[in-house]
């Protein structure tokens, strides 16, 4: 009979335990949440200007054909914590001299806000994808970087 009041006594405090102590992520705190969305808000401006000139020096490693102009489409938070970074590379024929919206390409790069500043963490493209492209791509991430701890 021991047992039985000793395994009903465990499920019970692993029960209490996971409804009230263990229930996973918390919310940041509500001055962090301000203070990730004023960093973020502040960079929106710098961001279009720094995609703007990778998009000019690095066209060339995407396409022979086409010169892309980078627009930033969307700057949004997906959470408290987190943002995403939207980027159209814009086709532009070079010998028709057209802009080919069915070539464009895009690009999503995810931040996360921890210890004051924003960090790029991931990135998915619509491109192949080359040694150099990569290259290229690695180098936005750092400057989105250095900007996020400004």
């Amino acid at each position: 009979m021991n047992r039985v009041i000793l395994c009903v006594c465990g499920a019970a405090t692993a029960l209490a335990i996971l409804a009230f102590g263990l229930s996973g992520r918390t919310a940041p705190a509500p001055d962090t949440d301000q203070a990730a969305k004023e960093k973020l808000d502040r960079m929106t401006k710098p961001l279009a200007e720094t995609i703007t000139k990778w998009a000019k020096n690095y066209s060339p490693c995407l396409s022979a054909l086409y010169r892309y102009e980078g627009q930033v489409k969307l700057v949004r938070r997906i959470s408290p914590t987190e943002a995403k970074i939207t980027v159209v590379l814009a086709a532009f024929d070079n010998q028709v001299e057209k802009w080919f919206p069915g070539h464009d390409h895009y690009l999503t790069i995810y931040l996360r806000y921890c210890d004051g500043c924003w960090t790029t963490v991931r990135s998915k493209r619509t491109w192949k994808d080359g040694e150099w492209i990569v290259k290229a791509l690695h180098s936005l991430m750092l400057t989105i970087d250095e900007l996020g701890g400004k």
